[in-house]
Parts: C-alpha cells; sequence; structure tokens
C-alpha cells in the first residue's frame, strides 16, 4: 500500500516473557490423531486387515466427543484450524461420519456465538473428502471397493457422500 509509513516508529511493545508469539497452524489434511481415524464408521463394511479402524481402541465408530478430543488437543501444538478428512470409505461410512462432523462445527459455532471460547478447540473449517471418485490405476493406498466413478455426475456424488439426505433433513 502506498500510504504505508516504512519509517514509523514502532508505538507498543508487548513481553511475551520468553515465550513466541506466532499465527497458528492451519491443517488442511488431517485424517485423524490421538488414536482418532476420521473414517472410522465403525462399520464391518470398512474392515480389513490394514484397517486404521481395526487399530483403534474400539470398533464402536467415530463419536462427536472424539471430534471435539482432537479439536482441544490440537491447540497443544499450535494448530487453531483444520479439515478433518477422510480416505475413500463406504457410503454408510460417509452418511455416518459427515453429519457427525457437521454437527461438531455447528456447535463450535453456537459456542463462539456465545463467546464462550474454553470449548471450542481447533476450529473445523470444514471436511476434505479424499475420494471415492478416483481413476483406479491413480488410487494409491485407497480401497478399491470404495473407488466409484461419477456415472451420473453430482448426482453420484451426491448420493454417495448423502447429500440428498443432508437436504431433505434441513428442509424439514
Amino acid at each position: 500500500d502506498n500510504n504505508i509509513d516504512h519509517n514509523q516508529q514502532i508505538s507498543h511493545t508487548v513481553d511475551c516473557r520468553g515465550m513466541i508469539l506466532s499465527p497458528g497452524f492451519i491443517d488442511i489434511q488431517l485424517n485423524g490423531a490421538y488414536g482418532i481415524d476420521f473414517s472410522n464408521g465403525g462399520s464391518k463394511d470398512d474392515d480389513d486387515d490394514d484397517s486404521a479402524a481395526n487399530n483403534s481402541r474400539n470398533n464402536s465408530g467415530l463419536c462427536i466427543h472424539d471430534i471435539f478430543q482432537v479439536a482441544t488437543s490440537l491447540c497443544q501444538s499450535g494448530v487453531t484450524s483444520f479439515c478433518p478428512t477422510m480416505v475413500s470409505s463406504s457410503r454408510d461410512t460417509y452418511r455416518r461420519v459427515l453429519p457427525l462432523i457437521r454437527n461438531a462445527r455447528r456447535q463450535q459455532q453456537q459456542l463462539l456465538q456465545q463467546r464462550d471460547n474454553t470449548k471450542i478447540g481447533a476450529n473445523i473449517l470444514g471436511m476434505h473428502l479424499e475420494g471415492p471418485f478416483f481413476d483406479p490405476s491413480k488410487r494409491g493406498a485407497h480401497d478399491k471397493r470404495h473407488i466409484k466413478a461419477p456415472s451420473k455426475g453430482i448426482d453420484t456424488v451426491k448420493e454417495v457422500y448423502g447429500l440428498n439426505q443432508v437436504q431433505e433433513e434441513e428442509n424439514d
């Protein structure tokens, strides 16, 4: 900006008492943390020998408490915002996990409106969905059982993620 005076003197100093003041980190791809897997729908459909869900403390699936535990714990490492990330999963897993993340985000927003920052933790920015719409030859570590072709375009996307279901619930 041409109106900035680069010779202006600093008028206020904050003593951080040996600590570092820096902007918070934003993690845009967090598959899980602290023993919690955001792709753990708890369904038999997702289980296989390599499944991260099998390695979690139980396989009852992700719950809203788990999401808040991650959000709260992330602040301890300087993360102030994040996008929970899901790998390619079954339709049932998306339909179980996506509403949980949406509800956790809504609860955070309500707490912000009440100015109750003590319970929020790192801000949930939205979701990062890594699939399942891949070229099968480019799937990498994604389970081939869950790779889909968007044969009906956006209608396939809505069907897989359960977005039609969400719109119906919001209209009720």
